[in-house]
């Protein structure tokens, strides 16, 4: 009998997952909402990193705490610039 049949008879679907892709993504669209495309995200290895220019160092603590929840074990190295004028 194939892999992809079950023993009734019916096939199977499988869904590969990558939990770093699906992470990655809700880390973005958590920026996303709070910065739009001014900022980049990151992974490498254990750490998750930032980069951009924001207006305001308030804005940067806060994207930065907006994907805490999705970093896991990751350090996170926030490299985001602030430019007032931006």
């Amino acid at each position: 009998m194939p892999s992809n049949v079950a023993p009734s008879g019916q096939s199977r679907q499988y869904i590969r997952l990558d939990t770093e892709h699906h992470v990655l993504e809700l880390m973005q669209r958590a920026v996303g909402r709070l910065a739009g495309s001014s900022v980049k995200i990151r992974m490498s290895g254990d750490a998750v990193l930032l980069s951009g220019t924001v207006g305001s160092w308030y804005e940067k603590q806060n994207i930065q705490e907006s994907i805490r929840k999705f970093t896991g074990h990751r350090e996170i190295s926030n490299a985001i610039d602030v430019c007032r004028n931006w």
